[in-house]
């Protein structure tokens, strides 16, 4: 399972962020690195290419970034 919780403000860029991790896990793991980062990026297709497995690692030992789906950025 993997959350991510996005605020847009009016000039279409990202004011909050809350990205976590967690399946099969008691308590999901917040990705607060990765949240930071996205924080004042603009909503455009270049936002997909910000988010890389570097920012993914150390989330699982069974988690292979490979197998996710593509993280595609859609504006408000």
């Amino acid at each position: 399972m993997v959350a991510l919780t996005v605020e847009f403000d009016a000039q279409g860029r990202i004011s909050h962020a809350a990205a976590a991790v967690g399946s099969c896990a008691a308590k999901a793991v917040r990705l607060d690195a990765l949240s930071a980062l996205l924080l004042g990026k603009p909503s455009d297709p270049a936002l997909a290419d910000t988010v890389g497995a570097a920012h993914l690692q150390g989330i699982g030992p069974s988690t292979t970034c490979a197998a996710w789906p593509t993280i595609a950025a859609t504006p408000p």
